[in-house]
């Protein structure tokens, strides 16, 4: 009701604009009846954040979601309907087991379903943006003190902290602070939400177009479409090896003032 109002009075006072970024959750957002969502549509509602976390439904319920994955499937059709881009957010790598054989299947049965997911929701449409991150708890979530048991490292100062959520920048360089979860599969969370994931997103030539006019523009423009054509080559047959395209991405990114 309070979404409809808003929405009712934008167009009631004539004020266009558009608004982007803004949180829902899935479940309650798939259960809106059509009304809402045309208001949504015509006050000039463009993009909404969502974290759809996981393509496992064991996963969902480990981590008290209140989500099943047919909503995801559900939102994100009303949302292509509706001409709504949506950014989803992925999470890998929840404290299943001591048991470390046990908790490496869990994590790729994880990794295999939401990857799965996520190529269904691609087929939807393309015009969504998916983000995926490695399982970090924070005190208080549900998680929290089974992770510290499986081993967890947790800030013992203030500063630490405040550093606790970062992802890391270097591609190659990855801390985990998970010890349920290798390197390897952290590497790869970084490698799909910061390379392929970003490059699925046809928005982020955006990033390109805010640099000055000249020939490095002319060049980040030939490089960037090139590296869109391999992305979208790797997610097609699930190959993420041999990943030179990504560290030259990454160092391009991260040296190239593309932020």
């Amino acid at each position: 009701k309070r979404v409809y109002e808003i929405c009712r009075g934008l167009l009631k006072k004539q004020i266009k604009i558009k608004w982007r970024h803004v949180n829902g959750r899935i479940s309650q957002l798939a259960s809106y009846e059509s009304e809402i969502w045309e208001v949504m549509e015509k006050s000039g509602c463009v993009l909404i954040n969502t974290g759809a976390e996981s393509g496992s439904q064991e996963a969902l319920d480990l981590i008290q979601k209140k989500l099943e994955v047919d909503e995801t499937i559900k939102f994100t059709n009303l949302c292509k309907k509706y001409h709504i881009k949506v950014q989803f957010s992925f999470l890998l790598g929840l404290p299943w087991s001591k048991n470390q054989k046990l908790c490496e299947l869990h994590i790729k049965d994880e990794y295999a379903k939401t990857i799965s997911l996520v190529e269904k929701l691609n087929g939807i449409s393309d015009s969504n943006r998916f983000t995926y991150y490695v399982y970090l708890p924070y005190p208080g979530a549900p998680l929290f003190d089974r992770a510290v048991k499986l081993g967890l490292k947790i800030p013992s100062s203030l500063i630490g902290w405040s550093n606790y959520l970062l992802s890391p920048e270097d591609a190659f360089k990855i801390i985990t602070r998970q010890k349920w979860i290798s390197p390897k599969m952290a590497k790869r969370v970084n490698m799909l939400s910061q390379y392929v994931f970003a490059l699925m997103d046809k928005s982020t030539i955006m990033l390109i177009e805010k640099l000055p006019d000249g020939p490095y523009k002319f060049i980040y423009k030939k490089i960037f479409f090139l590296a869109r054509k391999i992305a979208l080559l790797r997610f097609k047959y699930k190959f993420f090896s041999l990943s030179v395209d990504y560290f030259i991405f990454n160092w391009l990114h991260k040296h190239g003032k593309l932020d």
